[in-house]
């Protein structure tokens, strides 16, 4: 079952300079209006760094590097979200949080 269903939504993305996944989860994880709902980030930030290849049948296909998390969001009451995390560069993530809109 998804973390969110149904709509509307709200989409906030932006670019980050950040190397290491480890790093901006433990940033956020420090923010008070961020609550993060996983059982295991750590196995979620391996499978990151690991990262999945673009065609499996191609063992010299480029990796994906991209990790869903869900969380709670305090912006103008508490929302359930989801944070989607996309490497697009060696020092660059994409970083897109979705949360219902009232």
């Amino acid at each position: 079952m998804a973390w969110l269903q149904g709509g509307p939504f709200l989409e906030i993305s932006f670019l980050i300079k950040e190397v290491d996944i480890k790093l901006f989860t433990s940033k956020l994880a420090t923010l008070p209006c961020i609550t993060i709902i996983e059982e295991n980030i750590t196995e979620k930030e391996r499978l990151f760094e690991l990262g999945y290849l673009f065609d499996e049948e191609d063992p010299n296909s480029n990796r994906i590097h991209s990790v869903r998390f869900n969380l709670f969001v305090e912006l103008a009451g508490k929302r359930k979200s989801e944070l989607l995390v996309n490497r697009i560069a060696t020092e660059t993530l994409l970083i897109v949080f979705c949360f219902f809109w009232k």
